[in-house]
């Protein structure tokens, strides 16, 4: 996590914080930071967790809406910056 800016440009994106919230995870994390990171690393609570999670829920009204896959759509399209930035890693 060299690149905590990048990160939290993503993740901190209007569009984003909108539509998802803030990233999560299953609240599973590591005791320590993994080899090769300073335990004071200023993305140490990042660099611990397992993984991360987002997403919204849906009304009844949407999910039962005849507009479903456009409001799919475009959610996928606010999340994709956040997945091409994990696939990089």
């Amino acid at each position: 996590m060299d690149d905590l800016g990048s990160f939290k440009e993503v993740v901190e994106a209007p569009a984003f914080v909108q539509t998802f919230g803030t990233v999560g995870d299953d609240g599973e994390s590591l005791k320590r930071v993994p080899q090769g990171y300073p335990s004071d690393h200023p993305a140490a609570d990042l660099l611990r967790k397992k993984n991360v999670t987002f997403g919204r829920r849906l009304s009844d009204d949407e999910a039962l809406s005849p507009d479903l896959p456009i409001l799919l759509a475009d959610a996928f399209a606010v999340g994709t910056p956040l997945l091409r930035y994990l696939a990089e890693l």
